[in-house]
């Protein structure tokens, strides 16, 4: 499921070599100095450079502990580093100080859905997907579609068509409308979502193994092995190679 990276607002440059700035108070100098921190923070978050982002969120959470984003970024953070019952105190700390904040509730559905607390975090990703505030809603809607799934498959198909209906080119949501197809041997229509998909980059294991199935299943065994081949010539220890492998 997909996460919302927080923003990282235009810095100067990281030791404000040529910023503009003028005297300011303690208390403005500490939410400043905050910020630079927050964004240090998320940009090694980013990059996967896990030590690096802790040691910036925590100075920035030393500086101002009622950030949400920062909050949210540590709840990442943990969640990222297999430290999941602090990932959900960040996730709630952050919702308490921002309840309405859709990107917070998107992050916290996704980390509930993913500790199988299907319901709450179903609700959450509802209140993202429809807030008018929420720029990338299509997102949630999918989120939200992953998370019921198991459950539920006509309503994560529901959500999905919400997600295109706002975004018809969304890459998450038709993926996962092929998936669904297929799994409902609609395959016509999985071959449909699947054109579209590949249409905007390069393709994913699951997505080159998924058409090989459709085609096969369509009786187009050359078109399924090029798409075989590819997945086992791209993607060679995927776990989706393996499963090629044995079909």
């Amino acid at each position: 499921m997909r996460r919302v990276w927080l923003p990282i607002m235009a810095m100067c440059t990281v030791l404000l070599v040529g910023c503009a700035t003028t005297p300011s108070l303690d208390a403005e100098t500490e939410r400043e100095s905050a910020g630079i921190h927050f964004q240090l923070g998320v940009e090694h978050l980013r990059r996967n450079q896990y030590g690096k982002a802790e040691t910036n969120l925590r100075r920035s959470l030393a500086l101002d502990d009622r950030s949400a984003d920062t909050h949210t970024a540590m709840g990442v953070l943990y969640q990222q580093t297999s430290r999941p019952d602090d990932a959900e105190k960040s996730f709630r700390r952050a919702l308490t100080l921002s309840p309405d904040n859709p990107a917070v509730q998107n992050n916290l559905g996704v980390f509930l859905c993913e500790r199988d607390q299907r319901d709450e975090g179903e609700q959450l990703l509802l209140k993202a997907a429809r807030s008018a505030r929420y720029v990338t809603p299509e997102a949630a809607w999918t989120n939200a579609a992953v998370c019921i799934r198991p459950l539920a498959a006509d309503r994560a198909e529901g959500y999905l068509r919400q997600a295109l209906s706002v975004n018809p080119l969304f890459p998450d949501a038709l993926l996962q409308m092929a998936s669904i197809s297929l799994s409902q041997q609609e395959y016509l229509r999985g071959r449909g979502f699947l054109s579209r998909y590949e249409s905007l980059g390069p393709p994913l294991p699951e997505s080159l193994l998924m058409r090989s199935r459709i085609e096969r299943a369509l009786g187009d065994v050359q078109a399924a092995r090029k798409y075989e081949q590819q997945l086992l010539t791209t993607f060679p220890e995927s776990p989706e190679a393996e499963q090629a492998a044995r079909e």
